[in-house]
This record gives C-alpha cells, structure tokens and sequence, in this order.
C-alpha cells in the first residue's frame, strides 16, 4: 500500500501542472 501511496503523490506533482496548464 505504500508503494501506491507513492506513486499517487507522484502522479498528484505532475497533475497539478496540468490543471495549471489547463487554467
């Protein structure tokens, strides 16, 4: 479980760039 909890908060990183992107 932890190793999905890092790859999560490492997918969240990238994704906020694209919302911004997106914005």
């Amino acid at each position: 479980m932890e190793n999905s909890n890092i790859g999560r908060v490492k997918i969240s990183q990238p994704n906020l760039l694209v919302l911004a992107a997106q914005r």
